[in-house]
């Protein structure tokens, strides 16, 4: 079975994709169908990566943070292994995959015999028309499957909720393997598309583990201070969510942080305004060798030192978002309310917004009112909703959607 004859039998089939298996194919000849369409795949990937990376280069497409590349931090190749070459392939063709053959769609099927037991229609005469059905407009059935296994996929992304305008682009990859993986199932079977599935995922995990720099540490010390930024040693016993900070005008340490947790906070700033890549735990010792009356420069001599260490860019960047903006929006509930609080311990709504910022990381809340003021107290298991509605009850308080251009800070490899 020659390259040409393979390519032309798959186009025609997504031209008019059915549900018909082919039999007495020998195993030689489906490995070639499948080596032929996994390097098919390759092509299609290695464009869009092109059109990703020329996307990051133009600042139009922020860094992304793959779930994968904490998989890889937090349990090494064999867990990824596990999870990614065996679990996953295996589950999501049972879902996805299995139901393309009607005789295996048991949710149709089941409709179909909860319809004839009622006796709604007879058996016979349902599944026939059911089957008719399904063979009409059985390419709707089957992109549909491949589109939704693609956007499934979005879900990797950390913070993906911000990246659903790019969903098209960044699961594109994985709609063109739910394709070929649908055609791969119907005209050979499950356990062909599984392997697939599986072979297709060992490649490029396989490639992305090795494409990793492992960092083995920086030292440096100097007349004004010392550094050492090194990776966490992580143990099994320990988790990664714990980390541990101290920040002085003298000494700065950090216990496994992830990088770009520890830029957050030597920039002080809200770590859902920091975008960037999966990054790595550190540890962090920094010494200043006279004493210092802030935290200012040694903040801004140990951010130099972790660029530098890690080769990475910190820049600033406007973003439009659209923003939660507090307002009075009822001047009378407002002033019934300081009247029985009076101003003592109160904050201007302006920088109690800044405050309710920091505990919602989904929302950007704002304010540019620097009059009026509350006494306000906040609660950490209070949803947003709640909250809005409290402000409303006690102060007054209202919020409306805007766009603004906010000041992020991205983080890029060089």
């Amino acid at each position: 079975m020659n390259q040409k004859f393979i390519y032309n039998a798959f186009f025609r089939f997504l031209r008019h994709p059915n549900d018909q298996e082919e039999v007495d194919i020998s195993i030689g000849r489906k490995l070639n169908v499948l080596l032929q369409l996994f390097l098919f795949d390759v092509v299609i990937v290695i464009i869009l990566l092109a059109i990703n990376h020329i996307l990051h280069t133009l600042h139009i497409l922020e860094p992304t943070h793959h779930k994968l590349d904490d998989l890889f931090i937090s349990t090494g190749y064999v867990w990824v292994f596990i999870t990614v070459v065996i679990i996953a392939p295996t589950f999501e063709e049972l879902i996805f995959r299995l139901p393309l053959i009607y005789r295996y769609n048991y949710i149709f099927r089941a409709i179909v015999y909860l319809l004839s037991v009622s006796g709604v229609v007879a058996d016979d005469k349902l599944d026939k028309g059911v089957i008719a059905f399904r063979r009409k407009y059985f390419i709707w059935f089957f992109y549909l499957m491949a589109i939704l296994f693609g956007f499934m996929h979005i879900t990797n992304y950390s913070g993906y909720k911000e990246l659903l305008f790019w969903m098209p682009l960044l699961t594109s990859s994985q709609l063109i393997c739910g394709i070929i993986l649908g055609y791969i199932r119907i005209k050979y079977g499950l356990i062909w598309s599984i392997f697939y599935h599986a072979f297709n995922n060992l490649i490029f995990i396989t490639i992305a583990f090795c494409s990793i720099v492992p960092f083995k540490g920086y030292t440096t010390s100097n007349n004004a201070y010392s550094v050492s930024i090194q990776p966490y040693k992580h143990s099994i016993k320990e988790s990664l969510n714990i980390y541990t900070c101290r920040v002085t005008p003298d000494t700065i340490s950090f216990r496994n942080v992830k990088t770009d947790k520890a830029i957050s906070i030597l920039s002080e700033v809200t770590e859902k305004y920091v975008k960037s890549s999966s990054m790595m735990p550190i540890d962090i010792d920094f010494y200043m060798k006279r004493k210092q009356q802030n935290t200012d420069l040694s903040r801004k001599l140990l951010l130099q030192e972790i660029q530098r260490a890690l080769k990475i860019s910190i820049t600033h960047r406007k973003k439009n978002v659209n923003v939660q903006e507090a307002y009075i929006s009822d001047p009378v509930r407002y002033n019934k309310r300081k009247l029985s609080c009076g101003d003592c311990h109160a904050f201007t709504l302006g920088r109690t917004c800044r405050l309710i910022d920091v505990l919602y990381p989904e929302q950007f809340i704002i304010s540019s009112d620097t009059i009026h003021k509350l006494t306000f107290s906040a609660k950490t298991s209070e949803s947003f909703a709640d909250l809005k509605k409290r402000l409303y009850d006690e102060y007054g308080i209202s919020f409306r959607t805007v766009s603004k251009d906010l000041d992020f800070l991205i983080i890029e490899k060089e």
